[in-house]
């Protein structure tokens, strides 16, 4: 027997007022322009949105764009930790509709593990609300038309299409029994559709049952502007369908105010499968200041059976002290038992609850809130920042706006009401967050939310963001991949999210702080496979290095070898002490020491690994060279070619006239001879008219990144460098390769390689490598991207040799500064700076082409300058390392009002040739360092 009963006439309800800060700080603070993304780098492997979980306790989330009609992507996390798509458009009969993009419509699953989605496909005439459902365990969808068009409503004018049908989804841990509950309307009657499965576990759409009458609401005269969802649908609130055991219960909004009682009727209902019986509709009271039809009610069922109801209110600036109202039934899934006296959230200005049971029988609720008034400055409003009220008259020195706006939390359980802000809004404005609250089938719960003040107010849209707690709501953290996996009891992939987003605060990425258990730097690995860690910076004297030996990492230093009228030059504190070795073992680095006048750089040497070191005086002092306001007597630096035998290394140079090699041998004594200076190339490395570049540091092969000059294959050295005088009818950088022989002291060369670029510049520097057959690979640099520089690849044609190559392949556009590196595999790797500031991996497979460009890390915002100083390196075992220091600003030029930030050096390490990247900690390091066993300090 059906039943109408009126509970209570609810007046109004104005909270207490309560501080602002509600006791504790937000998770997250916006600043202007800045959100999580520039706050912290968050940058998801997947796109935020409202989570639904299947049966492995997975999530499946559908991004919605809110924005415009289309069909946002499904996307679905594997227990290997990867996001996929899971397609569903071609499983529609008809085209999409006016609400198929909005996130209001996850995917459900029910306890056998089948998946629900409800798809808006009115875009065609005739075409009708569908109901896809997919068997557990299978990626195909059936449709299922329900008996819903295009519903009549009014939001924003228009008519025949202004009202939605929403889809029951689950609001405590546990997942649905059913198939989810579907309402709608058709202008006339509330309805809903309660789809049964059949004995096959297909899936019967039976006729729609009518709750209540909602004839003549279209027309009621009342001041509220958007009436979409007057039938239980409403603004954004979803759960306005709660199931328990046999029962279905359905709140919803009229339009229509209930005497005398100014505010939002509320009413309930419920619908028992077994016995097919309607109780209600009852009116459980009025909420808000006025008939609005953002004031719209949720329901939840606990574990015992009682029903929870939220009556939703529209906090504004005219009534900021109102808020949401709370009411429990008194018995277990009894709704015309009553219900509880109404209980005022203990905060003041809540509106758009939604909410969720936790296992605990807690009640989790997520609201927006607003703060108390705010009175901006005349300034501030001239900027735009704030919107009018109603009145358009206003006093602009105090100019009363909204106040800043919440995302809050609130938890009701034995202990009464707790609540804290998750996010707030930097100013006062109107914020929507499009908040949704959703759980787990292991009680963790998830926010989802996207900020979106009036559109005027940002540069651009902000992604949408997920919080997650995993202690029933004490404290949140923005999602990761990782969180949903430890969730679902599955091991977490060590690999790092790509890209990397760099924070807008200096030192803050989506990487987080890994704790690597040393000072992370280029890296580089000896004979014995240990790993060695320039420390950078060091002190102003001598270069020192972390070595990586039976687990822990041990610091050695070069002081104590170096004379005691060693002077530091400009070099010495800056991240040039890499080390290179010999076959036998031996250690050798170089030491700027020019820091006086007749000083000189050293060539250090250790023979035991890096205890004990000597030093060794070369020939050369200040090299001549153009690097910013260095002078031009100091401007440049000499590099260590890596040997290939049981040689010491050859060093590379200039002395202003001459590209210079010096061919170090060692005497008897195991002392360096620095007296063979072979000359490679006229330099020609003096500034001249025709170089519109401030930045000449390298000429004659040296530059001023980290980049391979030189590569040894045997007793051949195989140079490149660039030179600053252009070549007649080419445009660009020219760049040259030369052979030395150190076995006859021939040189062969320079061969002219081409040009890149669109100019002389000391950035477009090239770098050189050799394969397992001896084949050089060559990269030539380019500067910039915005006017699509490309690097030009070159292999030689014939195995040790420079004298003839192959036709020159330009690369994707846009990169500069180029680490070339040939892996054990014969795989060709270029990592360097792309565009918009990005850092960017090319990959090549032996005798394979160029591979679709990788983005490693983004800049804060995109476009913004940046430099990340990399380093590529592979270990005795084949692993990859990359090592970045990056460094973010608006310009490319250094200032003393430069907003740049600077962030922590980070290095990771690729078990797979450069798929996936993991953050190098100490653990991770396993065959590289022999016998490791326990983590370093």
């Amino acid at each position: 027997m059906k039943i109408f009963r009126i509970l209570a006439f609810l007046p109004v309800v104005a909270a207490t007022a309560a501080p602002d800060d509600l006791g504790r700080e937000a998770v997250i603070q916006y600043g202007w322009q800045r959100h999580e993304a520039e706050l912290s780098g968050y940058r998801p492997d997947f796109q935020p949105g409202w989570p639904m979980f299947d049966a492995r306790n997975l999530p499946v989330i559908k991004a919605g764009s809110e924005n415009e009609v289309g069909l946002p992507p499904l996307q679905q996390l594997g227990e290997d930790g990867r996001w996929r798509d899971w397609n569903y458009d071609a499983a529609l009969p008809g085209k999409a509709g006016q609400w198929a993009n909005l996130s209001l419509f996850p995917a459900v699953f029910d306890a056998d593990g089948d998946a629900y989605l409800l798809v808006d496909a009115t875009g065609d005439k005739g075409g009708s609300w569908v109901l896809l459902h997919a068997r557990a365990g299978s990626q195909k969808w059936t449709a299922h038309a329900l008996p819903y068009g295009k519903m009549r409503g009014d939001y924003k004018g228009r008519i025949e299409d202004g009202n939605l049908a929403i889809m029951q989804v689950p609001d405590s841990a546990e997942p649905l029994a059913h198939p989810p509950v579907i309402l709608g309307t058709d202008g006339e009657a509330l309805s809903f559709v309660a789809p049964e499965k059949t004995a096959d576990g297909s899936l019967v759409i039976p006729s729609p049952q009518k709750i209540a009458s909602v004839a003549g609401d279209l027309d009621v005269k009342f001041d509220a502007s958007w009436k979409a969802g007057w039938g239980g649908w409403g603004h954004g609130e979803p759960q306005r369908v709660a199931t328990h055991g046999p029962w279905i219960f359905f709140v919803w909004a009229r339009p229509t105010p209930v005497p005398p009682h100014p505010g939002t009727p509320m009413f309930i209902a419920a619908w028992n499968r077994e016995t097919k019986s309607l109780a209600g509709p009852l009116y459980l009271g009025s909420s808000g200041r006025e008939v609005d039809s953002h004031n719209m009610p949720v329901v939840v069922t606990d574990s015992r059976g009682f029903v929870h109801v939220v009556l939703g209110a529209h906090g504004t600036i005219e009534n900021p002290l109102e808020t949401c109202l709370y009411m429990r039934s008194k018995k277990p899934l009894d709704i015309t038992a009553g219900f509880g006296e109404p209980e005022p959230f203990p905060i003041p200005g809540t509106t758009y609850p939604g909410a969720v049971v936790g296992p605990d029988d807690a009640l989790h609720i997520l609201v927006r809130r607003y703060e108390q008034y705010a009175v901006v400055r005349e300034d501030t409003f001239a900027r735009g920042f704030v919107l009018k009220t109603r009145d358009p008259k206003h006093d602009t020195a105090a100019f009363p706006v909204y106040p800043p706006s919440q995302l809050v939390y609130l938890r009701k359980d034995k202990d009464g009401w707790s609540h804290q802000p998750l996010v707030r809004s930097y100013f006062g404005s109107y914020v929507f967050w499009h908040n949704r609250l959703s759980i787990d089938r292991r009680g963790n719960l998830y926010a989802a939310y996207r900020y979106s003040p009036r559109s005027d107010f940002l540069e651009k849209p902000v992604p949408a963001a997920l919080l997650t707690s995993r202690d029933g709501g004490n404290k949140w953290h923005l999602a990761e991949t990782a969180d949903f996996l430890i969730g679902a009891g599955l091991p977490v992939p060590d690999t790092v999210p790509m890209p990397i987003r760099l924070g807008e605060e200096s030192g803050k990425t989506s990487l987080g702080e890994p704790g690597f258990g040393y000072k992370p730097n280029a890296i580089f690995f000896d004979p014995a496979g240990h790993a060695w860690i320039p420390l950078w910076p060091s002190s102003d004297k001598a270069p020192a290095f972390q070595i990586l030996r039976d687990g822990a990492w041990k610091t050695v230093s070069t002081d104590s070898a170096l004379p005691e009228d060693f002077k530091p030059g400009p070099w010495m504190r800056m991240n040039r002490h890499f080390p290179v070795f010999d076959s036998r073992g031996r250690s050798y680095v170089l030491a700027d020491g020019t820091g006086s006048p007749g000083g000189a750089w050293y060539l250090l040497v250790s023979a035991d690994g890096g205890e004990t070191w000597t030093a060794h005086r070369t020939p050369l002092g200040a090299l001549p060279g153009g690097f910013k306001d260095l002078p031009d007597a100091n401007a440049n630096f000499p590099r260590l070619v890596d040997p290939d035998g049981d040689q010491p290394p050859a060093i590379l140079a200039n002395d202003g006239e001459n590209l210079l090699l010096f061919d170090v041998r060692l005497d008897d004594k195991g002392t360096p001879n620095f007296q063979n200076a072979v000359k490679l190339a006229d330099s020609a490395a003096r500034h001249s008219d025709n170089v519109p570049t401030r930045s000449h540091a390298g000429w004659g092969g040296f530059g001023h990144d980290n980049g391979s000059r030189a590569v040894a294959i045997g007793d051949k050295i195989h140079v490149v460098f660039a030179l600053p005088r252009p070549v007649e009818g080419f445009a660009g950088t020219p760049s040259y390769a030369v052979t030395y022989d150190r076995t006859d002291g021939k040189v062969t060369g320079p061969v002219f390689l081409g040009t890149s670029g669109i100019e002389i510049d000391g950035h477009n520097m090239p770098a050189i490598v050799a394969d397992s057959k001896g084949y050089l690979h060559v990269v030539l640099g380019a500067h910039g991207g915005r006017q699509g520089q490309s690097f030009i690849y070159l292999k030689s044609a014939k195995p040790d040799d420079t004298t003839a190559w192959e036709t020159p392949v330009a690369m994707e556009k846009g990169t500069t500064y180029p680490i070339l590196l040939c892996d054990k595999r014969d795989v060709l790797h270029v990592i360097s700076r792309g565009p918009d500031g990005t850092l960017v991996h090319d990959r090549k497979p032996q005798g394979g082409a160029w591979e679709t460009r990788r983005e490693l890390v983004r800049p804060f915002h995109d476009g913004r300058y940046a430099l990340y100083y990399q380093d590529l390196a592979e270990s005795p075992d084949g692993r990859l390392f990359l090592h970045f220091r990056a460094m973010n600003r608006t310009t490319g030029r250094a200032s003393p009002d430069s907003d740049q930030k600077d962030y922590d050096p980070v290095l990771l390490v690729s078990d797979d040739g450069g798929e996936d990247w993991k953050a190098a900690t100490t653990e991770l390091f396993g065959n590289s360092s022999p016998g490791t066993t326990e983590t370093g300090p």
